[in-house]
């Protein structure tokens, strides 16, 4: 039985960050703060090695990847892009919480949307099919361990898709330069396994925590948390 490995790192800070604003495909770049932090955590912590290195197009997203991998090549992929805030862009939650709009988004209804953003379907729909293909081109190559540097969005999407147990999108927050680790283990090809009580190992890392990915009639993340 093979393993693969899966690393989700959350992108450094941006000024939208600290301003508490939403910030989705906005281009921000990391603050410098941030950088700095990057690069502290990368000298204090083993990082692991990887075989490749999937990332979000957007700045934040590619730079940390690049303080964090500096040894590998960076893959963009279009659609791990944030969330399309539209008109929601660029304000806080404390500015919007007189739009009649913005109440109805926050109800979570997977047709609604931020005016002349995308709904909340049409985003997990865009996520989940581009990590699909990632992994199913992983699985085909035998590329066994790597790392997306992705948004909190793109993150909870995933993990409140295929997070088991299952939990609210709202339970898988994750701070910035934060990193969750997915272990697949799966027969390569393989449509259904059976993971029973396995243990999963614990690794002395930058802090993250350990889950387990399987295939189980689609993805499914079987969470240690």
């Amino acid at each position: 039985m093979k393993s693969y490995t899966v690393y989700l790192f959350r992108h450094g800070l941006t000024k939208g960050n600290l301003n508490a604003q939403y910030i989705g495909q906005t281009d921000l770049p990391l603050t410098m703060d941030s950088i700095n932090q990057l690069h502290t955590l990368r000298g204090k912590y083993p990082y692991p090695e990887v075989d490749a290195v999937f990332t979000s197009p957007l700045k934040r997203c590619k730079d940390s990847a690049a303080i964090l991998f500096p040894r590998n090549n960076l893959i963009t992929i279009e659609d791990f892009k944030e969330y399309n805030f539209g008109e929601f862009e660029g304000k806080t939650a404390a500015e919007l919480q007189d739009n009649l709009d913005f109440r109805d988004w926050l109800q979570g209804d997977m047709q609604a949307s931020p005016p002349y953003g995308e709904t909340n379907a049409q985003f997990m729909h865009r996520v989940c099919a581009a990590f699909e293909k990632v992994i199913s081109g992983c699985v085909q190559t035998g590329t066994r361990r790597i790392a997306l540097v992705c948004h909190a969005g793109v993150m909870m999407t995933l993990l409140t898709c295929y997070g088991l147990p299952e939990a609210a999108m709202a339970n898988w927050q994750t701070d910035p330069d934060f990193a969750r680790a997915l272990e697949e283990a799966a027969a390569a090809g393989a449509v259904s396994v059976s993971l029973g009580k396995r243990i999963l190992r614990t690794e002395s890392a930058a802090p993250f925590v350990l889950a387990c990915l399987s295939y189980e009639y689609g993805l499914r993340f079987y969470s240690g948390i």
